[in-house]
């Protein structure tokens, strides 16, 4: 059997928090055991930062190679609790599947194979309608203008945090507020430079608008906020105002109140509401 098989290790993959969330199936785990020799042994491997909905799907036999033998009795539990007892492997399916709900923090899952030795068995743990999250950076995360943004989606970790745990059940409002942050980083990183400066300030125009086409008046207090937790440091305040200075004697156009809309950047009627 190929070592491969063997050595299957943890899969992690990190999504742009963009209108494509809970789209298709991610694996956010992958995973293949072999029953050994002896004593039936439990191995137990963790991941963290999900959530939402996913689905746990084990298939008897594993994935790379049709021919593997499969397992005739195994033990699945996900922290700390059976999703897949012994009854389920008794007639050698090749597939199975269950969907749990997570809710961020290390998640456990104890895989027990029995039976005979040389038995194959693989275990996904698939995104639906979730979200893979950057854990928190903590102090870490303010020790440069930029902080950290360890999936590299354009957003500092403690923002993308910030924006769904604030607002879990409205999607669009995720969506317009995490294209702010981006923006943000981007007045941040070009505080000292004029030109820049000013297209960062007719976009951030423009992710206003779309703000309040979502939010009315609500809108404001939403992006203080937001704008609160973006400015969280003193070296973060000071490159705000050298940005504003470099405003001045600017004139910005609005784009007309029906079009606010549209200063979204993304499509709003294809994305769910407040759920």
């Amino acid at each position: 059997m190929r070592n491969v098989i063997l050595c299957a290790g943890v899969i992690f993959m990190i999504l742009y928090a963009s209108a494509e969330i809970g789209a298709k199936e991610i694996a956010v785990f992958e995973k293949t055991y072999v029953r050994g020799t002896g004593k039936p042994i439990t191995k137990s491997d963790t991941f963290s930062e999900i959530y939402g909905l996913v689905k746990i799907r084990v298939t008897n036999g594993g994935l790379e190679e049709k021919n593997s033998k499969k397992v005739s009795s195994a033990e699945i539990s996900l922290n700390g609790e059976v999703i897949f007892a012994e009854s389920k492997f008794k007639k050698n399916g090749e597939t199975i599947e269950a969907r749990k709900t997570l809710s961020g923090g290390i998640n456990t899952l104890d895989v027990t194979l029995k039976g005979k030795p040389g038995g194959v068995l693989a275990v996904q743990v698939l995104m639906q309608d979730g979200v893979v999250l950057p854990p928190d950076p903590g102090e870490e995360g303010t020790l440069t203008l930029l902080g950290t943004d360890s999936d590299g989606d354009g957003v500092r970790d403690d923002i993308q945090r910030y924006i769904y745990f604030t607002y879990p059940d409205d999607e669009k409002l995720r969506l317009a507020l995490t294209h702010y942050a981006i923006e943000f980083q981007g007045v941040l990183a070009d505080a000292h430079d004029r030109e820049a400066s000013y297209n960062h300030a007719t976009n951030m125009s423009r992710h206003n608008e779309c703000l309040f086409y979502l939010k009315d008046e609500e809108s404001f207090d939403i992006s203080d906020a937001l704008l609160a937790e973006i400015l969280n440091t003193r070296e973060r305040s000071i490159a705000y105002i050298t940005y504003s200075d470099n405003l001045g004697g600017k004139t910005f156009k609005g784009a007309p109140m029906k079009e606010w809309k549209d200063s979204c950047s993304f499509d709003v009627d294809a994305i769910g509401g407040v759920e």
